[in-house]
């Protein structure tokens, strides 16, 4: 049997009912004195319904960015001043009168080139003062310097300490006499008018070495070979011990052949391309025999003595 439905509505009517929202709280009608509830609830429910039922605002409320502490503040003053005195260092550091170059401390006999070089910078500020490149141009202007070293002392001192080439042989190419240090390097010229070799080398402070080829020299250029500078100094020492005395060294046409004049009548002829010590030890020999020697002496033959 078929239940009927109790209300008077159609089915299909309460079909769609179901659908429909329910009401909720703020919909319901204000309660009245003596109502469910009390006054402050309801008086709240009020409140609530009131905010509800507002419109939207359509427009987006300004919202102030977070500047941070203000530039005036008592730390941003103290950085600004801290700025400023760092920058006004920094002016009198590089362009004070009290940082500019006024003694220039210098060995005595020092080159005209050189002390010409060193007055142009005076009054120059000692911190932007390029001492490398200074370093570098007062080698060029004097060959005769092996080092130079620049130092600074604050407020306005510049210091100079240099040191110079030694003299290791002595290179007369035609009427000049060139100077000539360890590594074979011609640093400093001076004309000679003396033709009397012997009187010349006496003189000098190295060995005198006359190249017959008259071979320009140039300055500040290597002329000879370090090993032969090193083979004519221990040669020279060598023949002291044995009671020879090296006058000067002549070369003919190459430096691998050297005739040297001594205080015997004869001359020494070498082969600079040979161990001394042998050449040495056949003369020793030559030397214990006693033979008459009138013109020279040859040893540059390996096992082979010539002499006249």
């Amino acid at each position: 049997m078929r239940k009927k439905s109790l209300s008077s509505e159609p089915a299909w009517r309460q079909f769609l009912a179901s659908f429909r929202p329910q009401p909720t709280g703020y919909d319901r009608p204000i309660l009245r004195s003596g109502q469910f509830g009390s006054t402050e609830r309801r008086a709240r429910r009020d409140k609530r319904r009131l905010q509800w039922q507002q419109p939207l605002s359509l427009t987006t409320p300004e919202i102030k960015p977070d500047l941070g502490p203000r530039w005036w503040s008592r730390r941003g003053l103290l950085i600004l001043v801290g700025l400023f005195s760092l920058m006004g260092l920094w002016l009198w550091l590089m362009y004070g009168a009290f940082w500019q170059v006024q003694t220039i401390i210098q060995p005595s006999g020092l080159a005209p080139e050189l002390v010409q070089e060193l007055e142009r910078w005076r009054g120059t500020n000692i911190f932007k003062l390029p001492t490398a490149t200074l370093e570098a141009k007062l080698l060029t202007l004097d060959s005769s310097l092996a080092s130079v070293k620049l130092s600074k002392g604050l407020p306005q001192t510049l210091k100079l300490d240099l040191e110079l080439r030694q003299p290791a042989l002595i290179w007369r190419a035609g009427q000049t006499l060139y100077t000539l240090d360890q590594t074979g390097l011609a640093y400093r010229a001076a004309p000679t008018l003396i033709e009397d070799q012997l009187a010349l080398a006496a003189e000098l402070p190295a060995v005198l070495v006359s190249d017959r080829r008259n071979l320009p020299v140039e300055l500040g250029k290597i002329t000879v070979r370090s090993g032969f500078i090193s083979f004519v100094n221990q040669l020279k020492t060598e023949l002291a011990s044995r009671g020879i005395e090296v006058k000067a060294v002549e070369i003919d046409e190459t430096t691998f052949s050297i005739v040297v004049l001594t205080n015997q009548p004869y001359r020494l002829l070498f082969e600079t391309t040979r161990p001394l010590s042998a050449q040495l030890t056949t003369l020793g020999k030559i030397l214990e025999t006693k033979p008459e020697i009138k013109e020279y002496l040859d040893l540059r033959v390996r096992g082979w003595v010539y002499y006249r």
